[in-house]
């Protein structure tokens, strides 16, 4: 950016560009392609008896034992599969939860012998039947990518797509500096390496029937370590 001493170009002003323009990016990877970058599995253990929903486990904001962290479901854009089993059980024992336009009417304060979990999508939040008893959950799903906040943070998206976002980022900065010159330029290339990774995330899924999601226990930029890797 014509800034080799750091003058303008520092962290604190490049991350948040950054992240901008890779989630942008991000987006329209996932709009255009039907690839499976963006599908992962995550465990939730020991959800109380009674839950009604799972606004707090998608929280970015969960109460942790040494401060507040992401939820394990933080991120997630479109579930998919929720699987459940009572805790304590291997997970063998897990089982497919239904999946329903309008949950029954059962009341947590009123608890009923309920045996098979169903759930909704509602307001982006995942609801589910209250159990009478601890559960734990496994849900598949779109998720999207993890905030960058390290120089080692990796671009899981695809291999190239730290020069898309470099060369959006370029564009933003030209964009915020009244530069023409680097907005038309770098724009260019950005959409050009965009289009690039569209069709080979596309090509990478040719032939295939399902698409398989990855299992992780943990995010970095989530606050859940470096899962994503």
């Amino acid at each position: 950016m014509g800034d080799p001493a750091g003058d303008f170009c520092t962290d604190d002003y490049l991350t948040p560009l950054i992240n901008i323009t890779y989630e942008a990016q991000t987006t329209k990877l996932m709009a255009d392609t039907d690839s499976s970058f963006d599908d992962w599995v995550f465990d939730v253990p020991g959800v109380p008896t009674g839950t009604t929903n799972l606004r707090i486990y998608q929280s970015f904001q969960m109460p942790g034992p040494n401060g507040n962290v992401a939820g394990p479901l933080a991120g997630l854009v479109t579930p998919e599969i929720l699987e459940w089993k009572q805790v304590g059980q291997p997970d063998q024992n897990y089982l497919e939860a239904g999946r329903v336009g309008k949950l029954p009417n059962v009341s947590p304060a009123a608890p009923q012998n309920i045996q098979q979990m169903q759930w909704e999508w509602r307001d982006n939040v995942i609801y589910v039947v209250p159990m009478t008893f601890p559960v734990d959950l496994r849900i598949r799903g779109e998720f999207s990518p993890p905030t960058l906040v390290k120089d080692t943070d990796e671009l899981i998206v695809h291999p190239r797509m730290g020069t898309a976002t470099a060369f959006g980022t370029g564009a933003l900065i030209g964009s915020e500096r009244s530069n023409a010159g680097y907005v038309t330029r770098y724009d260019d290339m950005a959409t050009d390496v965009l289009g690039d990774i569209s069709n080979l995330l596309t090509k990478g899924e040719q032939g295939t029937t399902t698409r398989i999601g990855r299992y992780g226990g943990s995010r970095s930029g989530y606050g859940r370590g470096t899962g994503w890797g």
